[in-house]
């Protein structure tokens, strides 16, 4: 298989195209930071099942760290108030410190597994910590011409402005490589 390159924004940017998949917040264990693993049947071709829920428990374990209450919160909690809160312009809270880290780790499954799949997860603070979400897209087979024809992937169906040949378009800037994956 060729080396597959994915730029994410690009992928971002032809968002309005792709389809949604939401994971709802679960508040069975009350107001605390998780999201639910029940496996959306729209992913079923995407990803498997153990991966999708790997990935959701880890995210679950970062904001499970991010609001752990230890000693080193009481005393950002101590300096914020000692210092009318003027602390939080020097110095980053545990909390900040623990999102960036998800972060982090959003944009390398993202680079790294899931849009090599046509998957695209957003980041939960995109989305006002209500939902995680996955966007399926559409890319183009990679060819020697810098417009190649346009594949369907597996389990998608998606049929948002059909072409003559019944497949769904991918925006193109003219100049421009768009994201591709190598279909077998």
């Amino acid at each position: 298989m060729a080396t597959e390159v994915h730029n994410l924004q690009e992928l971002r940017r032809s968002a309005s195209l792709a389809t949604k998949v939401f994971i709802q917040r679960d508040y069975s264990d009350g107001t605390i930071c998780q999201f639910q693993t029940k496996f959306p049947p729209e992913l079923d071709s995407r990803i498997e099942r153990q991966l999708f829920e790997e990935t959701v428990k880890t995210l679950n374990s970062f904001y499970a760290e991010a609001e752990k209450i230890g000693g080193s919160s009481y005393l950002e909690g101590c300096l914020a108030c000692a210092t009318a809160y003027f602390i939080f312009l020097c110095m980053e809270t545990h909390y900040e410190k623990v999102l960036k880290k998800i972060s982090r780790y959003i944009q390398e499954q993202n680079e790294k597994v899931f849009a090599p799949r046509g998957l695209l997860l957003t980041d939960p603070v995109e989305r006002g910590m209500r939902v995680v979400s996955f966007l399926m897209f559409l890319v183009r087979a990679q060819s020697c011409q810098p417009a190649g024809p346009l594949v369907r992937l597996p389990g998608n169906g998606a049929t948002l402005g059909a072409s003559a040949q019944g497949y769904p378009r991918v925006p193109h800037t003219p100049g421009h490589r768009p994201p591709s994956l190598t279909i077998s």
